[in-house]
């Protein structure tokens, strides 16, 4: 096994990477049940829906708009943290390969 360089725990952040992704699968997963619940609070406003239906559908609109967002940036902060693991160990081995060289 190639030296260590950096000191980097790269399964630890690969762990990360995981969290971070799974995080934002949760959060797109997360739209569905804001569309039940809005249709359900319409439901149960009785007389009142009329009201409240285009409220809802913004609300709901704008929710899932956050949502995208979060679930995207997670997925970028992932991706970026993956190539930082990348760059970590091309590093570790490129300096291995110089020590054995000397």
């Amino acid at each position: 096994m190639a030296p260590v360089v950096t000191g980097a725990r790269c399964g630890v952040l690969e762990g990360l990477c995981t969290r971070l992704e799974s995080a934002g699968e949760e959060l797109r997963a997360g739209s569905v049940p804001l569309e039940g619940g809005g249709r359900q609070v319409c439901a149960g406003a009785g007389q009142f829906a009329g009201a409240l239906e285009s409220g809802v559908g913004d609300f709901l609109v704008s929710w899932a708009g956050v949502l995208g967002a979060c679930s995207r940036a997670g997925e970028l902060i992932s991706d970026g943290v993956g190539d930082f693991v990348s760059g970590l160990r091309e590093v570790d081995r490129r300096a291995s390969r110089a020590v054995i060289a000397l």
